[in-house]
């Protein structure tokens, strides 16, 4: 059981190494491909450094890290803190991810990003300025705007896709399946994203149990995108 822990706590880190490695071997060249890499590679070193921060203990590394990294000292934990990657990673995947957005209808959603982007970037600005801080704490508002921003441009492409697609089955286009584990992730997120600093303030275990769940989708949403490389 503790193995399996361990495997699902390091999920965050080796899930998008199976669609990296998909994207290697089938080296996909349609316009989308380019922000949904981009997003893997960035994902992949920010969630790696959190992770390494986390598991700083069992890796042996802990001096290493407080003598190396004291700019991300908290001191109400009196500990080096990762959840600023986690902050940067949700900011990462809002921009890449309308960015992909636009590369599937240049038109439509490039409308929709002039307001968008623009709108997010103000309440990032507001938010860590005034009313939260990046480095200490992983910020449950924005990965809930992040999650209501992303939930919307899926719905939205769903829409489209229903009234324009010829295809009879939308699932077969690669573009369609990034937009399912992307509506699947945040789905399954956004309530877990709106409670969580709750959760951490009331029940500290519930809190990491619920966790799981999140990292249990993020394998799922990985999966999505591997299949969307292959074949294509």
């Amino acid at each position: 059981m503790k193995t399996i822990q361990q495997i699902l706590d390091w999920s965050e880190v080796w899930a998008l190494l199976i669609p990296l490695t998909v994207f290697f071997i089938t080296r996909p060249r349609a316009r989308w491909v380019r922000p949904v890499i981009c997003y893997i590679i960035i994902a992949f070193l920010l969630n790696l450094s959190a992770d390494i921060i986390w598991k700083r203990k069992t890796l042996g590394i802990t001096v290493w890290i407080n003598e190396n990294l004291t700019f991300l000292y908290d001191p109400k934990f009196k500990q080096v803190n990762n959840n600023i990657f986690y902050n940067i990673h949700s900011i990462i995947r809002v921009l890449l991810f309308t960015w992909f957005f636009k590369k599937l209808d240049p038109i439509y959603f490039s409308r929709l990003n002039k307001f968008v982007i623009p709108l997010f970037l103000l309440f990032v600005s507001i938010n860590f300025i005034f009313f939260a801080d990046i480095k200490h704490l992983l910020n449950s508002l924005l990965f809930s705007v992040e999650a209501f921003v992303l939930l919307l441009y899926c719905i939205l492409y769903f829409i489209r896709t229903n009234n324009e697609s010829k295809v009879s089955n939308p699932f077969s286009q690669p573009s369609f399946r990034v937009v399912s584990g992307l509506t699947f992730y945040n789905s399954i997120n956004l309530p877990i994203f709106l409670f969580y600093d709750y959760l951490v303030v009331s029940n500290e275990t519930y809190s990491e149990d619920v966790w799981t769940v999140h990292n249990v989708s993020y394998i799922i949403f990985n999966i999505f995108l591997a299949f969307s490389f292959k074949n294509k």
